[in-house]
């Protein structure tokens, strides 16, 4: 954003030193329920005088925080309806398959012990829950779905899309 020419304002959950130092100003949240960002987002648009905002990643658990910016803000990203049906797992990779866009083999019932699997939340954000599959501790199965672990270097990109265009805005790469 600053390399665009925008002087960003950011609510976020950790307020890292890199988004302090580009932020014009910046609100700490507990997380992204809106109880806990109503207040914060509120104070912002005051001091500075927002109508439009881009969301990031984290809200797979807050759509009502989705929702809420959509009736009063200019929201830049996928509409709330989108960003639920792309939470729903079997569909996304059925998605996947139906584009030919390779994939980790991923299962909605719990796997043979065959292989090393990775154990994910249905709706889950940044990595957050996921673990390796063990078949002699396993319980709950309700609330996540199995993938195949690929060795390899965990890699990202940022971007914005829309109408034919695509803007890498950043790479990341987990250490």
């Amino acid at each position: 954003a600053v390399d665009a020419g925008y002087a960003p304002v950011v609510v976020d959950c950790y307020a890292d030193a890199d988004t302090r130092l580009l932020a014009v100003d910046i609100a700490k949240v507990a997380s992204l329920q809106l109880a806990d960002v109503q207040s914060s987002l509120d104070a912002l648009r005051a001091r500075h005088g927002l109508t439009h905002v881009v969301y990031g990643s984290g809200f797979e658990l807050c759509t009502d925080t989705l929702e809420y910016l959509r009736q009063d803000w200019v929201v830049l990203g996928n509409s709330v309806a989108v960003f639920r049906r792309l939470q729903h797992k079997s569909e996304f990779f059925d998605r996947l398959a139906a584009l030919s866009i390779a994939h980790p083999e991923t299962v909605f019932a719990p796997p043979m012990a065959d292989g090393v699997w990775l154990v994910k939340p249905l709706r889950g954000e940044g990595g957050i829950g996921i673990r390796r599959y063990r078949a002699d501790c396993e319980a709950g199965f309700d609330s996540c779905y199995w993938q195949r672990f690929l060795p390899g270097q965990s890699l990202s990109a940022l971007f914005v899309a829309g109408e034919g265009c695509v803007e890498v805005l950043g790479f990341n790469r987990q250490t």
